[in-house]
């Protein structure tokens, strides 16, 4: 009995250990600096940036040749805030070496970075002025630009703003000890899922296979969670609770 409740106690001490060590993981803090002084300034300005160029440049369309001086200027901004957005995302996961080892890694691994005065990477020849702004404005890469910016972009700020004072208040006494690691591991993983998402929206076309719900992040995050991990979160919860009433 002794000798059970010795290896009970070690296995204990051993999921603390582990725990703890989120908080000694430098993506985990990365992933924090990004996401409270980076993310909530950089998602409310493409917002406004995009949805006031579509606006502006669908009223120009009035003068036919404003109007296309006007598409293809916002186009060309849209896809600059995607190539600083897909380089500055990546700070999540690569601190160091974020804007130099980005391209080549996604490259790499099967991606192509899209070419912002050009159509595409296969279309780069200058086909005439109307196929050219028709092909450009319209082409899937645009889309995925516009909609994640608008869409994708707005609803996963939403979620930081929800989870944000969740991760706070579990970080602080008396939750510090449990509640700190816990913040870190969720906010690393929220790091490297934002990626992960945000190359697929933006660098391949929005097909059923590649649209992604950002509401599904932190149910796949908890899912990560090991049942030392979600106990501790529960035991959280209820002494919140308990302080509530």
């Amino acid at each position: 009995m002794a000798d059970q409740n010795n290896n009970n106690e070690i296995n204990e001490i051993q999921k603390f250990v582990n725990l703890w060590s989120e908080t000694y993981k430098p993506l985990a803090w990365t992933s924090i600096v990004y996401f409270v002084f980076w993310y909530p300034p950089w998602t409310l300005f493409c917002l406004a940036w995009v949805t006031f160029t579509a606006l502006i440049s669908l009223v120009s369309l009035i003068i036919p040749p404003l109007g296309y001086c006007f598409c293809i200027g916002s186009v060309i901004s849209w896809r600059s805030l995607a190539r600083i957005e897909l380089l500055t995302v990546s700070y999540c996961i690569n601190p160091k070496n974020f804007i130099k080892d980005s391209i080549t890694e996604i490259e790499r691994n099967g991606g192509l970075f899209y070419p912002i005065t050009k159509i595409s990477p296969t279309r780069t020849a200058f086909p005439g002025y109307i196929q050219f702004g028709a092909e450009f404005v319209s082409h899937q890469h645009t889309r995925n630009c516009f909609f994640y910016f608008t869409f994708y972009k707005t609803f996963t700020l939403l979620l930081f703003v929800v989870l944000f004072p969740v991760f706070l208040l579990i970080s602080l006494p008396p939750f510090t000890l449990f509640g700190l690691p816990l913040a870190c591991k969720f906010t690393r993983e929220f790091g490297e899922e934002i990626v992960v998402h945000a190359r697929l929206q933006i660098q391949h076309a929005f097909t059923s296979t590649f649209v992604l719900d950002p509401f599904t992040i932190p149910m796949k995050l908890f899912n990560k969670l090991t049942i030392h991990e979600k106990a501790i979160l529960d035991e959280i919860t209820e002494i919140v609770d308990k302080i509530e009433k």
